[in-house]
């Protein structure tokens, strides 16, 4: 079969994270248009993998150290040719900039950015050689790049700011994230015991500690019944079960681990809930918007304001406060939850795969005229 572009995509994993559902999603997609796409990755996570196209290449780095990566790229781009490289995220935005400098080919590549940089940053402690050295990279490398594409007009003008960016070289293009939006369903009045679902990888990022504080308080305060049932791993799943015992709170916040298919478990749950402290987009809000369900996030930078449409289809408040969180569950637990059907399938379709990879291509197409 003849291929129209040859594609390779560099991500840390094929698995678990935002990023990486994208890099996943985006293979199957592309490779319908008859385009060749190469995935280059070095982290194993095969028992939470997305599903791939039989028609993707799958190239792992034997070795999972920095430079070893950037041999192992290096060597690939001097042995096969490509059009276009894209990484996602800051570290295979880095690697794939110093490859293809070191492999001497001249290879048109797009930089993503999957987080507020800025915000991010904030947590990162001051004055850390190595965290200096990457951000000075990172900003090389977008700047260097054909393109650079941010995940929501938050995360974008955020690395604008952050890493001096050119603004006409720094477009957003939203997560493909839904295959396609043909309906919503109305939900009805929930029930009690109320039925709480969170979704993210166990990380500060995602400030779970507030969300089960939340928890607690409609619990013990409010006295309305309800499950809390999160859906993700991470590094701080030992601390979390900890603070879940230590608040008597076993039989009501569950971790229930990854999922491959988080979208279909949604329909079972009364109220979604977001409790992080920065995002780039947050793809599962776009996923709980989708089956109809009541959302409740914080207002953190970038993304939930601009899939909310500024609270207008969902509550939104302030980060890091379990009151303001306990407050909206009570309050949609008292109310049914009201949507504008015609608006919010126009505002979804912004996050569909064919939407997303037609602007992918469109950026392709420019650059390799």
């Amino acid at each position: 079969m003849k291929y129209t572009k040859r594609i390779l995509l560099v991500c840390s994993s094929l698995g678990d994270g935002g990023a990486e559902r994208v890099a996943v999603n985006m293979s199957c997609e592309v490779d319908k248009y008859g385009h060749k796409v190469t995935i280059f990755y070095w982290d194993n996570k095969s028992d939470r993998e997305y599903a791939l196209s039989d028609n993707v290449s799958l190239i792992k780095s034997p070795s999972r150290s920095f430079l070893g990566r950037v041999i192992a790229l290096t060597k690939l781009l001097r042995n096969q040719s490509f059009d276009v490289g894209i990484g996602f995220t800051d570290i295979p935005n880095i690697i794939l900039f110093l490859a293809s400098l070191f492999s001497f080919r001249s290879l048109v590549r797009i930089s993503t950015i999957h987080a507020d940089l800025v915000a991010r940053d904030a947590h990162v402690p001051h004055g850390r050689v190595k965290a200096q050295l990457l951000k000075t990279l990172h900003a090389y490398a977008c700047r260097r790049s054909g393109f650079t594409v941010a995940v929501s007009d938050g995360a974008r003008q955020s690395a604008i700011e952050y890493l001096s960016l050119v603004p006409s070289k720094t477009v957003t293009i939203y997560n493909p994230i839904l295959d396609d939006v043909h309906n919503v369903e109305s939900r009805p009045k929930p029930s009690l015991p109320l039925k709480l679902v969170a979704a993210g990888r166990l990380t500060e990022a995602k400030d779970y500690p507030t969300m089960i504080e939340a928890v607690k308080r409609i619990v013990s305060v409010e006295g309305i019944e309800c499950n809390l049932h999160v859906y993700g791993e991470g590094p701080l799943r030992s601390e979390l079960e900890l603070l879940i015992s230590k608040n008597d709170l076993n039989e009501k916040v569950i971790l229930k681990g990854f999922v491959k298919d988080l979208r279909s478990k949604l329909p079972e749950y009364d109220v979604f809930l977001l409790s992080s402290q920065w995002e780039g987009l947050s793809n599962v809000l776009v996923e709980a918007l989708s089956v109809g369900l009541p959302i409740i996030s914080t207002d953190c930078p970038s993304g939930p304001r601009e899939i909310l449409m500024n609270g207008e289809f969902g509550v939104l408040v302030p980060t890091r406060s379990a009151g303001h969180m306990s407050q909206a569950i009570k309050q949609l637990s008292e109310d049914k939850f009201q949507i504008k059907k015609d608006e919010l399938l126009k505002h979804l379709n912004k996050f569909t795969l064919p939407t997303a990879t037609a602007a992918y291509l469109a950026l392709i197409d420019r650059l390799c005229e």
